[in-house]
């Protein structure tokens, strides 16, 4: 006679199973999707098919800065912040996911610039949506976070280390 499965021996194993999928999820997170073998990150960004790197996104938000484009200076240059966010494996902005969304979704990475981060988002959204005229104040602000937010070190990325617990590390650059 064959070995039989009691019904608790089911029982241990599916909840043995189910604890080392936990244990996974704790140790080392959510999966996350693969990168493109092109190293680009998904092509949809607030709505729009853009498929451009952070820094391609950057350049072409500054060639519209300097021909007073600054519509469209901020919403590129908001789209590069997002992007590269997503390049630096911080977070990702999924099909769906709104300016305001990003902004609050990085805040805990990035607590010392959370207001600065929702200010850019408020300013992508005016821009973008309510059709104001973007400003070189615009421009320069989100530009700023994102240079910043570009220079920072994520602060849960420091907590999982076992790092400094300053906000405000710089990456070696």
């Amino acid at each position: 006679m064959g070995a039989e499965w009691s019904p608790a021996l089911l029982l241990v194993v599916i909840g043995v199973i189910a604890a080392v999928v936990v244990l996974g999820l704790l140790i080392w997170g959510r999966p996350r999707r693969a990168h493109r073998a092109d190293g680009r990150a998904s092509s949809v960004l607030f709505g729009d098919d853009e498929a451009r790197s952070a820094a391609e996104l950057r350049a072409s938000a500054a060639e519209h800065a300097a021909a007073g484009r600054w519509d469209q200076a901020v919403i590129e240059r908001y789209r590069a912040l997002a992007r590269g966010l997503e390049e630096r494996d911080v977070l990702d902005a999924l099909p769906g996911t709104t300016a305001q969304a990003l902004a609050a979704a990085a805040s805990p990475f990035f607590p010392a610039h959370a207001d600065r981060l929702h200010d850019g988002a408020v300013a992508f959204d005016d821009v973008r949506y309510l059709r104001r005229r973007g400003t070189a104040q615009m421009y320069a602000a989100v530009a700023g976070v994102d240079d910043e937010i570009a220079r920072t070190r994520p602060a849960r990325l420091a907590d999982a280390l076992g790092g400094a617990r300053d906000d405000a590390e710089r990456v070696d650059a």
